[in-house]
């Protein structure tokens, strides 16, 4: 894989995340939506009221109901229906491809140590200055690190990162 590959999932992993996340709820509520429109679809369709005015529609006799019920038999599915399914199928797909991120910066950082994995969450990930990056390493480890010091530490994980990647 591409270090600019690499970087871009990276950088765009916090994103990721929550989007899949919501989407891991929100697919499931549509197909939900979708089951019960394919349900009442029948009833939904034949219950349509018919607009009747003194001028011809058309110069042929049709037949709607029995449109309607061809359609339905042989596994048809009106227009609402069709939407919410094409939504659905968008959404699953956008999903499957965000996860690659996901799944690959997970692993990612599970080959850092606690302090290469900090450094690369919140400055590259996170994208935090790096004079908060130094206070917030203060804090958490108990050890004063220059920017130029944990600039080292950042690179040699991301140096880690791209033999992973490779």
């Amino acid at each position: 894989m591409q270090k600019e590959s690499v970087d871009a999932m990276l950088s765009n992993y916090r994103e990721h995340l929550a989007r899949c996340e919501y989407l891991e709820c929100e697919i499931p509520e549509l197909e939900r939506l979708a089951a019960s429109m394919r349900e009442t679809m029948v009833e939904d369709t034949v219950s349509c009221t018919q607009v009747i005015s003194d001028m011809p529609r058309g110069t042929s006799i049709s037949d709607p109901t029995g449109r309607l019920a061809m359609m339905l038999a042989s596994g048809g599915v009106t227009e609402h229906v069709r939407q919410i399914e094409e939504e659905i199928t968008e959404k699953k797909r956008e999903l499957a491809q965000k996860r690659v991120t996901v799944i690959f910066v997970g692993a990612w950082l599970k080959a850092l140590n606690e302090k290469e994995r900090f450094v690369v969450e919140k400055q590259v990930i996170d994208k935090l200055f790096w004079r908060d990056v130094v206070r917030m390493y203060d804090r958490a480890f108990g050890e004063a690190y220059s920017k130029h010091g944990l600039k080292a530490i950042r690179d040699a994980a991301l140096q880690k990162i791209y033999r992973i990647a490779s």
